[in-house]
């Protein structure tokens, strides 16, 4: 149990529905502000207590094997069958090592916040103030991995937000810009992102959706309110999952696949908040 200073609770969710428009410099400056993760001691304390399964894959791995996967699957309702198709095709890239990058040994990985999502990152000086982090999940990790899990859990609220057309025309560009920052600093990578809207961004790689065990819940388990409000709208979900992953599989361009994503999402969260 980690005790810490109480702050004041306006949080980068709360500024993203406020202001669309600001989407892509806030989250930047969400992930700029973790640069200092990287110093010598936080990686020594990191390194003490480790946790390999909080990594995305580790949990897609865990939670869709061949043993409890079905069970899970079962529990999904009439989401199931979409899902079960999603689900099958990520195991079976897995086993080609296609979404899996090549082996890098855990102590060169940097370390990162591990569960850096629009509700753990807080303002309490409002949007022109420094950021504060709630919730860490320190841990080493691929460089993407926070940005992923960022990006995925921001699309999320999107849909579970229904917005207007505008809100979210403004908010579908802000991801794409903050994605194309990232990639923009890594050389040899510009533009080479993927991702799935309830999945994970990653530079040149593709890894599992990390929000397929939302939607496998027990009906009677409480959830927070996005979850829960995603789980309402589980075949919506699975549906953008399934024709992401089509496209993954089919060998499209993950540049094309990502836009395409992100113009789907948009879609999806203005049909929610015209119905």
């Amino acid at each position: 149990m980690l005790f810490t200073e109480p702050v004041a609770r306006l949080t980068l969710a709360d500024l993203l529905a406020k202001g669309p428009q600001q989407t892509g410099e806030l989250m930047t400056r969400a992930a700029v502000e973790l640069a200092g993760l990287q110093q010598p001691a936080v990686a020594r304390a990191v390194d003490a207590a480790a946790i390999a399964e909080r990594r995305i894959g580790s949990t897609f791995d865990r939670k869709f094997n061949g043993i409890s996967g079905p069970t899970y699957l079962r529990k999904a309702g009439q989401a199931g069958e979409a899902l079960s198709t999603v689900v099958l095709r990520l195991r079976l890239r897995l086993r080609l090592r296609r979404l899996r990058p090549a082996p890098t040994a855990g102590h060169l990985l940097p370390v990162i916040y591990g569960a850096l999502k629009p509700d753990h990152v807080v303002f309490p000086d409002g949007a022109d103030g420094r950021p504060v982090f709630l919730d860490p999940g320190l841990g080493r990790g691929r460089p993407q991995t926070d940005a992923a899990k960022l990006i995925s859990r921001t699309v999320l609220g999107l849909i579970a937000a229904s917005p207007d057309l505008a809100a979210a025309d403004a908010t579908a560009p802000g991801i794409e810009e903050f994605a194309d920052t990232l990639t923009a600093t890594r050389p040899g990578r510009a533009g080479r992102v993927a991702a799935a809207p309830g999945g994970a961004v990653a530079h040149g790689h593709h890894q599992p959706p990390q929000h397929l065990p939302d939607l496998t819940c027990p009906p009677d388990l409480p959830l927070p309110e996005l979850a829960g409000k995603l789980t309402a709208h589980a075949e919506m979900v699975c549906g953008l999952l399934e024709t992401t992953t089509a496209g993954l599989v089919a060998g499209t361009d993950p540049r094309a696949v990502w836009r395409l994503a992100l113009a789907d999402v948009v879609k999806a969260a203005t049909a929610l908040s015209s119905s």
